[in-house]
């Protein structure tokens, strides 16, 4: 099975080198990551009434193209599909605070090239399967060279994640892996300090 391994990129950041979690098919690599404090400085809040936050975080973003590296992709591709020019993924966590409930979702949206892959499950490292939502699959436009057709495609997808899983996920990160209808998969990271910064803006602003 092809697999992509996407890298956050950040405009401003560290360099760190860590592996991917054990049982993963994936190499080690080096990724870009920020300290918590910097994480923390990028989260929105919003406040619609009296009785609701909503929190987002920072969107990371990556963008690979077939057999090697976009210029700010420290990453080696482990494969892409055929056909496929370039990939361009954001991903962000997105917590909304009432009085007696939370709701967290990582919202992905992902723009590539090639037929519809309608992304169809996740899970994350442990295989524990998440929520998932394909919220809309669109032709962005398409190109017709002789008899071929060819089309930019974008897809929203929403993961939802409990409170507690959220939180049991500070303190290591949590890679989130994202299926399509082919088997194909892309891989997430979401680093601890991302989400500890998350929480603990969300757990100030809901005081």
């Amino acid at each position: 099975m092809k697999k992509l391994l996407l890298t956050s990129i950040l405009a401003s950041s560290l360099l760190a080198t860590t592996a991917c979690k054990k049982g993963w098919d994936i190499s080690a690599s080096q990724r870009l990551i920020l300290p918590v404090d910097k994480y923390s400085e990028m989260v929105e809040v919003n406040r619609p009434n009296t009785k609701t936050v909503i929190v987002k975080s920072l969107e990371l973003f990556n963008e690979t193209s077939d057999g090697e590296t976009a210029a700010l992709v420290l990453d080696a591709l482990s494969g892409t599909k055929s056909g496929m020019s370039a990939d361009v993924i954001k991903y962000y966590l997105k917590s909304v605070k009432r009085k007696n409930s939370v709701k967290h979702n990582l919202f992905v949206h992902a723009t590539y090239n090639g037929d519809k892959r309608n992304y169809s499950s996740a899970m994350d490292e442990d295989s524990k399967k998440l929520n998932f939502e394909l919220i809309s699959s669109d032709n962005l436009e398409c190109t017709v060279m002789f008899t071929n057709q060819t089309c930019t495609v974008n897809e929203n997808i929403s993961v939802e994640l409990s409170d507690v899983y959220l939180k049991s996920k500070s303190a290591n990160g949590v890679e989130v892996e994202i299926s399509d209808k082919y088997g194909d998969s892309i891989y997430l990271n979401l680093p601890a300090d991302y989400i500890k910064a998350h929480l603990s803006k969300l757990s100030a602003e809901g005081k």
